[in-house]
């Protein structure tokens, strides 16, 4: 408790006013394997990571409230039959809240938090992807992101919409709450695969193909006080 006094002080100082023009943005995906027919989808992950920093050294980073990740469309999700992560997550530890639904996690993964906004401060936290309650038909991850320096633990939305334009299939769409004192998400790391039996057939919750021979990935972000980014990458697939 007295560590957790003296980090929330500080943060209190480094939170007043200051100047910063923006943030720089970037994204990347790594799909694999690599190996995929040119038409059949196959069972595949998914590891993205962002990254949010300053655009001037040493500025407040503002930040994030959604960020919307664009999929190539030889990319595929499903999650029926998968068991859904109802629970309330708010304020538990990592531990505690892949017990309370231990048979929906279809990712993990981690992240770094700027206390503030500041990078004079970084804190770790974990991250577990839990199938949850679909919307409208859709999938939904529910991103539990727990940061122990704080005893924070939190859940940002994220929903799987369908998107076809510019060779895209798929968009995940994650709303993202306001941290404490103005922290900023600056790093974002999860690998997302899973398989399971329904009906009788092996699911995965994400499939892929290699019509191009390449996978193209996109990002777009939105900020608390600050213009949104975008940012781009892509991979080469082998047909196989």
């Amino acid at each position: 408790m007295k560590r957790l006094i003296l980090i929330l002080t500080a943060a209190a100082v480094l939170a007043l006013p200051t100047t910063a023009a923006g943030n720089t943005q970037t994204i990347k995906v790594v799909g694999a394997p690599l190996k995929h027919p040119a038409k059949a989808f196959t069972a595949a992950s998914l590891n993205v990571t962002t990254a949010t920093g300053p655009d001037t050294p040493g500025a407040q980073i503002f930040p994030a409230t959604r960020a919307k990740i664009f999929f190539d469309d030889d990319f595929v999700f499903t999650a029926a039959g998968l068991p859904i992560c109802t629970a309330n997550l708010d304020g538990l530890t990592t531990a505690m809240a892949r017990a309370a639904c231990p048979t929906s996690i279809v990712g993990t993964g981690a992240a770094k938090v700027a206390l503030a906004g500041f990078t004079t401060t970084i804190l770790d936290a974990e991250i577990t992807a839990f199938n949850g309650r679909p919307l409208n038909g859709r999938p939904v991850l529910r991103l539990f992101s727990r940061t122990d320096a704080v005893a924070l633990g939190t859940v940002l939305t994220g929903v799987l919409k369908p998107y076809s334009n510019n060779g895209y299939g798929k968009v995940l769409d994650v709303s993202i709450p306001a941290l404490p004192l103005g922290s900023a998400i600056i790093e974002f790391q999860t690998k997302v695969q899973r398989s399971w039996k329904f009906k009788g057939k092996v699911q995965h919750f994400v499939k892929a193909r290699c019509a191009t021979r390449r996978w193209k990935f996109s990002g777009t972000f939105d900020y608390a006080g600050a213009t949104s980014k975008s940012a781009t990458a892509s991979q080469t697939c082998r047909r196989g």
